[in-house]
């Protein structure tokens, strides 16, 4: 699995399980290595 926080283009072969709505700003500031949690939320009607 990996996460990206900025744009990468397409690549072959990578689904896209979700996008990241908030605090996208503090994870480009990570340096090293750090914990994450990725949870499900419920989904919001269109």
């Amino acid at each position: 699995m990996a996460i990206f926080y900025r744009d990468s283009g397409y690549a072959s072969g990578l689904i896209i399980l979700g996008k990241i709505e908030s605090g996208i700003e503090k994870l480009a500031r990570i340096n090293g290595d750090f914990t994450v949690t990725i949870e499900l939320l419920e989904q919001r009607e269109k």
